[in-house]
Protein backbone atom coordinates (compact mmCIF):
# COMPACT_ATOMS: atom_id res chain seq x y z
CA UNK A 1 0.00 0.00 0.00
CA UNK A 2 2.78 2.45 0.93
CA UNK A 3 4.59 1.73 -2.34
CA UNK A 4 1.49 2.72 -4.34
CA UNK A 5 1.19 6.07 -2.56
CA UNK A 6 4.88 6.77 -3.12
CA UNK A 7 4.40 6.15 -6.85
CA UNK A 8 1.20 8.20 -6.91
CA UNK A 9 2.91 11.19 -5.29
CA UNK A 10 6.04 11.05 -7.43
CA UNK A 11 4.27 10.85 -10.80
CA UNK A 12 1.96 13.54 -12.13
CA UNK A 13 0.68 11.02 -14.65
CA UNK A 14 0.48 7.24 -14.63
CA UNK A 15 0.70 5.98 -18.23
CA UNK A 16 -1.58 3.16 -19.28
CA UNK A 17 0.08 -0.11 -20.31
CA UNK A 18 -1.13 -3.01 -22.42
CA UNK A 19 1.11 -5.46 -20.54
CA UNK A 20 -0.83 -8.61 -19.63
CA UNK A 21 -0.25 -10.54 -16.41
CA UNK A 22 -2.09 -13.82 -16.08
CA UNK A 23 -1.54 -13.93 -12.33
CA UNK A 24 -3.69 -10.83 -11.77
CA UNK A 25 -6.88 -12.77 -12.48
CA UNK A 26 -5.79 -16.31 -11.67
CA UNK A 27 -7.60 -18.45 -9.08
CA UNK A 28 -5.51 -20.80 -7.01
CA UNK A 29 -6.42 -24.46 -6.62
CA UNK A 30 -7.19 -23.86 -2.96
CA UNK A 31 -9.93 -21.41 -4.03
CA UNK A 32 -11.54 -23.77 -6.57
CA UNK A 33 -14.57 -24.47 -4.40
CA UNK A 34 -15.36 -20.74 -4.47
CA UNK A 35 -16.62 -21.28 -8.03
CA UNK A 36 -18.60 -24.42 -7.28
CA UNK A 37 -22.09 -24.96 -5.88
CA UNK A 38 -22.29 -24.75 -2.06
CA UNK A 39 -22.19 -27.92 0.04
CA UNK A 40 -22.39 -28.53 3.77
CA UNK A 41 -18.64 -29.00 4.15
CA UNK A 42 -16.39 -26.87 6.34
CA UNK A 43 -14.02 -24.98 4.00
CA UNK A 44 -11.38 -24.95 6.74
CA UNK A 45 -11.12 -28.61 7.80
CA UNK A 46 -13.34 -30.47 5.30
CA UNK A 47 -15.68 -32.04 7.84
CA UNK A 48 -19.31 -32.61 6.79
CA UNK A 49 -21.59 -30.21 8.65
CA UNK A 50 -24.96 -31.09 10.17
CA UNK A 51 -26.64 -28.53 7.92
CA UNK A 52 -25.73 -25.80 5.48
CA UNK A 53 -25.09 -22.54 7.40
CA UNK A 54 -27.04 -19.49 6.24
CA UNK A 55 -24.77 -16.99 7.94
CA UNK A 56 -21.28 -16.71 9.43
CA UNK A 57 -20.71 -19.39 12.06
CA UNK A 58 -18.01 -21.53 13.69
CA UNK A 59 -17.19 -25.12 12.79
CA UNK A 60 -17.77 -27.35 15.80
CA UNK A 61 -14.75 -29.48 14.92
CA UNK A 62 -11.96 -27.05 13.99
CA UNK A 63 -13.50 -23.97 15.71
CA UNK A 64 -12.62 -21.85 12.66
CA UNK A 65 -15.09 -19.32 11.29
CA UNK A 66 -17.12 -20.32 8.24
CA UNK A 67 -18.19 -17.41 6.05
CA UNK A 68 -21.25 -17.50 3.79
CA UNK A 69 -20.68 -15.36 0.71
CA UNK A 70 -22.16 -14.69 -2.71
CA UNK A 71 -19.91 -13.77 -5.65
CA UNK A 72 -21.01 -10.94 -7.96
CA UNK A 73 -20.71 -13.25 -10.97
CA UNK A 74 -23.44 -15.75 -9.97
CA UNK A 75 -24.90 -14.63 -6.59
CA UNK A 76 -24.84 -18.26 -5.37
CA UNK A 77 -24.21 -18.78 -1.66
CA UNK A 78 -21.03 -20.68 -0.83
CA UNK A 79 -19.06 -21.54 2.31
CA UNK A 80 -15.58 -20.04 2.38
CA UNK A 81 -12.66 -19.38 4.72
CA UNK A 82 -11.83 -15.95 6.08
CA UNK A 83 -9.10 -15.46 3.46
CA UNK A 84 -11.49 -16.44 0.68
CA UNK A 85 -14.18 -14.15 2.09
CA UNK A 86 -11.76 -11.24 1.68
CA UNK A 87 -11.18 -12.20 -1.95
CA UNK A 88 -14.95 -12.22 -2.60
CA UNK A 89 -15.33 -8.86 -0.83
CA UNK A 90 -12.65 -7.47 -3.16
CA UNK A 91 -14.60 -8.88 -6.11
CA UNK A 92 -17.70 -7.02 -4.93
CA UNK A 93 -15.68 -3.85 -4.44
CA UNK A 94 -14.38 -4.09 -8.00
CA UNK A 95 -17.87 -4.91 -9.30
CA UNK A 96 -19.33 -1.82 -7.61
CA UNK A 97 -16.57 0.46 -8.87
CA UNK A 98 -16.94 -0.82 -12.44
CA UNK A 99 -20.76 -0.80 -12.39
CA UNK A 100 -21.45 2.47 -10.61
CA UNK A 101 -18.32 4.62 -10.35
CA UNK A 102 -16.56 4.31 -13.71
CA UNK A 103 -19.56 5.47 -15.80
CA UNK A 104 -19.80 8.68 -13.74
CA UNK A 105 -16.44 9.78 -15.12
CA UNK A 106 -16.59 8.28 -18.62
CA UNK A 107 -14.26 5.41 -17.69
CA UNK A 108 -14.54 1.81 -18.84
CA UNK A 109 -13.99 -1.70 -17.52
CA UNK A 110 -11.44 -2.29 -20.28
CA UNK A 111 -9.49 0.75 -19.08
CA UNK A 112 -9.75 -0.51 -15.49
CA UNK A 113 -8.27 -3.90 -16.41
CA UNK A 114 -5.45 -2.20 -18.32
CA UNK A 115 -4.61 0.10 -15.41
CA UNK A 116 -4.78 -2.80 -12.94
CA UNK A 117 -2.26 -4.77 -15.00
CA UNK A 118 0.00 -1.74 -15.31
CA UNK A 119 0.03 -1.17 -11.55
CA UNK A 120 0.54 -4.88 -10.90
CA UNK A 121 3.70 -4.73 -13.00
CA UNK A 122 4.81 -1.47 -11.34
CA UNK A 123 4.15 -2.55 -7.75
CA UNK A 124 4.98 -6.23 -8.02
CA UNK A 125 1.70 -7.17 -6.35
CA UNK A 126 -2.01 -6.92 -7.08
CA UNK A 127 -3.12 -3.32 -6.42
CA UNK A 128 -6.05 -2.33 -4.22
CA UNK A 129 -9.25 -1.71 -6.22
CA UNK A 130 -9.54 1.91 -5.09
CA UNK A 131 -5.91 2.56 -5.98
CA UNK A 132 -6.62 1.46 -9.55
CA UNK A 133 -9.66 3.75 -9.65
CA UNK A 134 -7.63 6.59 -8.14
CA UNK A 135 -4.92 6.19 -10.78
CA UNK A 136 -7.53 6.22 -13.56
CA UNK A 137 -9.09 9.37 -12.14
CA UNK A 138 -5.68 11.02 -11.95
CA UNK A 139 -5.08 10.28 -15.64
CA UNK A 140 -8.52 11.65 -16.51
CA UNK A 141 -8.02 14.83 -14.49
CA UNK A 142 -4.75 15.56 -16.25
CA UNK A 143 -6.26 15.06 -19.71
CA UNK A 144 -9.65 16.74 -19.45
CA UNK A 145 -10.15 20.42 -20.31
CA UNK A 146 -13.65 20.45 -18.78
CA UNK A 147 -13.15 22.39 -15.55
CA UNK A 148 -16.44 21.21 -14.02
CA UNK A 149 -15.45 17.61 -14.66
CA UNK A 150 -11.97 18.28 -13.28
CA UNK A 151 -13.56 19.66 -10.11
CA UNK A 152 -15.66 16.50 -9.60
CA UNK A 153 -12.74 14.17 -10.39
CA UNK A 154 -10.46 15.80 -7.86
CA UNK A 155 -13.22 15.77 -5.25
CA UNK A 156 -13.78 12.03 -5.79
CA UNK A 157 -10.03 11.50 -5.52
CA UNK A 158 -10.02 13.43 -2.24
CA UNK A 159 -12.73 11.14 -0.83
CA UNK A 160 -10.80 8.00 -1.84
CA UNK A 161 -7.59 9.43 -0.38
CA UNK A 162 -9.33 10.30 2.89
CA UNK A 163 -10.85 6.82 3.11
CA UNK A 164 -7.35 5.36 2.67
CA UNK A 165 -6.15 7.30 5.72
CA UNK A 166 -4.24 9.95 3.73
CA UNK A 167 -4.46 13.74 3.79
CA UNK A 168 -7.02 14.87 1.14
CA UNK A 169 -6.28 18.61 1.43
CA UNK A 170 -4.15 18.89 -1.74
CA UNK A 171 -6.83 17.22 -3.85
CA UNK A 172 -9.59 19.30 -2.24
CA UNK A 173 -7.59 22.41 -3.12
CA UNK A 174 -7.32 21.25 -6.75
CA UNK A 175 -11.06 20.65 -6.81
CA UNK A 176 -11.73 24.10 -5.38
CA UNK A 177 -9.37 25.76 -7.84
CA UNK A 178 -11.04 24.03 -10.79
CA UNK A 179 -14.40 25.22 -9.47
CA UNK A 180 -13.22 28.84 -9.27
CA UNK A 181 -11.69 28.69 -12.74
CA UNK A 182 -14.94 27.24 -14.11
CA UNK A 183 -16.97 30.08 -12.57
CA UNK A 184 -14.50 32.60 -13.97
CA UNK A 185 -14.61 30.97 -17.41
CA UNK A 186 -18.40 31.08 -17.50
CA UNK A 187 -18.19 34.86 -17.04
CA UNK A 188 -21.48 35.20 -15.17
CA UNK A 189 -20.16 35.96 -11.68
CA UNK A 190 -17.16 37.87 -10.36
CA UNK A 191 -17.58 36.86 -6.72
CA UNK A 192 -18.22 33.67 -4.77
CA UNK A 193 -19.72 32.92 -1.37
CA UNK A 194 -18.43 30.13 0.86
CA UNK A 195 -21.00 27.62 2.06
CA UNK A 196 -20.22 25.30 4.94
CA UNK A 197 -21.92 22.00 5.68
CA UNK A 198 -24.84 22.02 8.11
CA UNK A 199 -22.94 19.79 10.52
CA UNK A 200 -19.55 21.32 9.78
CA UNK A 201 -16.90 22.12 12.37
CA UNK A 202 -16.67 25.45 14.22
CA UNK A 203 -13.84 26.71 12.00
CA UNK A 204 -15.80 26.03 8.81
CA UNK A 205 -18.97 27.61 10.17
CA UNK A 206 -16.95 30.80 10.68
CA UNK A 207 -16.24 30.82 6.94
CA UNK A 208 -19.90 30.32 6.04
CA UNK A 209 -21.31 33.28 4.12
CA UNK A 210 -17.98 34.99 3.52
CA UNK A 211 -17.67 36.60 0.09
CA UNK A 212 -14.53 36.64 -2.04
CA UNK A 213 -13.78 37.99 -5.48
CA UNK A 214 -12.75 35.11 -7.74
CA UNK A 215 -9.28 36.58 -8.13
CA UNK A 216 -8.84 36.87 -4.35
CA UNK A 217 -10.15 33.35 -3.77
CA UNK A 218 -7.70 31.98 -6.35
CA UNK A 219 -4.87 33.79 -4.60
CA UNK A 220 -5.77 32.92 -0.98
CA UNK A 221 -7.56 29.57 -1.52
CA UNK A 222 -9.72 29.79 1.61
CA UNK A 223 -11.05 26.26 1.09
CA UNK A 224 -10.27 23.63 2.04
CA UNK A 225 -10.24 25.40 5.40
CA UNK A 226 -6.78 24.93 6.91
CA UNK A 227 -8.36 24.97 10.38
CA UNK A 228 -11.03 22.37 9.62
CA UNK A 229 -11.40 19.72 12.32
CA UNK A 230 -14.08 17.52 10.73
CA UNK A 231 -12.56 14.03 10.65
CA UNK A 232 -15.57 11.84 9.78
CA UNK A 233 -14.03 8.33 9.96
CA UNK A 234 -10.57 9.38 8.84
CA UNK A 235 -7.32 10.46 10.43
CA UNK A 236 -7.17 13.77 8.55
CA UNK A 237 -9.74 16.59 8.31
CA UNK A 238 -12.19 16.46 5.41
CA UNK A 239 -13.31 20.02 4.73
CA UNK A 240 -16.69 20.08 2.97
CA UNK A 241 -16.94 23.82 2.32
CA UNK A 242 -18.02 24.81 -1.18
CA UNK A 243 -18.07 27.89 -3.41
CA UNK A 244 -21.33 29.37 -4.66
CA UNK A 245 -21.42 31.88 -7.51
CA UNK A 246 -22.72 35.30 -6.59
CA UNK A 247 -24.47 36.99 -9.47
CA UNK A 248 -24.90 40.71 -8.89
CA UNK A 249 -28.04 42.19 -10.39
CA UNK A 250 -27.39 45.18 -12.63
Amino acid sequence: MTKFWDIFKSHSKVAESTTTTDSVNSISKSQKHMTESPSAICPNCGVTLEKLPQRKSKCKKCKEVIFVKRRPTDKTKRLVTEAEAKIIEAEWEKHNVITYKLPEFGLTEKGFDKEEKYLYKKLGSKPDINNVFLSMLNNKALKTTDLRQKKMIYYEMALITHEAGKDPSTLLAKSGKADLLAIKQEGIATHVEILSSGNGCVACKKLDGKVYSISRALKEMPIPNKNCTYLFDGEFPLCRCLYQSLITEK
